[in-house]
């Protein structure tokens, strides 16, 4: 049964905001988007943003989270460019389906822990977007520039794929093909925040 494998055992996710006052949605690596509830001095560590490994049971018919302890918060997000950071929470929160496998899209986000915020360029931020709407699969069919470049560039590691730059000429395609994106998004009229 998939309710006993995820009883007791650690996990680890990204918490993508607070439903209510002890309930949260989280973007949990191998099960995608849950919703979870936590005691409310627990609540503390369940704060959007940040990434915990935690443990899991069922209660009266609802998950009940445990045993929280925080990896990382967004911290370094919220000093250097909180909007560009919570366009990616939002993303995740209105893309990842309930109970599905989103391994790629999980590690894809979780290099926002694992990177300086400061060293990630205008560029770069645009080269994850584009990576992020690729895995989530909104987006134009026509890409936003020469193909055999933007194939080499979406396949390659996150780690990789950021340390690239997008040749000058090409940021302004590169930002209208993000804003088709957004557009083409199913659920793009509940977005309340915006990178571009």
């Amino acid at each position: 049964c998939k309710e006993e494998w995820f009883v007791n055992v650690y996990r680890r996710g990204i918490v993508m905001r607070s439903l209510s006052e002890n309930r949260i949605a989280l973007f949990d690596k191998q099960l995608g988007r849950i919703d979870l509830r936590c005691s409310v001095r627990d609540m503390r560590l369940c704060s959007p943003g940040n990434l915990i490994t935690y443990t899991a049971d069922l209660r009266s018919g609802r998950w009940r989270m445990g045993s929280i302890i925080l990896e990382k918060t967004a911290l370094q997000w919220a000093r250097c460019d909180f909007s560009f950071f919570c366009t990616i929470l939002e993303l995740c929160f209105f893309s990842v389906d309930y109970g599905s496998m989103d391994i790629a899209i999980f590690a894809l986000v979780e290099q926002l822990y694992l990177i300086d915020a400061q060293s990630l360029s205008e560029a770069g931020k645009r080269i994850f977007l584009t990576k992020l709407f690729v895995l989530i699969g909104t987006h134009p069919n026509q890409p936003p520039c020469d193909i055999d470049w933007f194939d080499s560039l979406i396949s390659q590691s996150p780690e990789t794929m950021l340390e690239k730059e997008i040749p000058p000429g090409w940021l302004h395609l590169f930002d209208c093909w993000l804003r088709q994106c957004m557009q083409l998004h199913p659920r793009r009229e509940l977005f309340k925040v915006g990178f571009l």
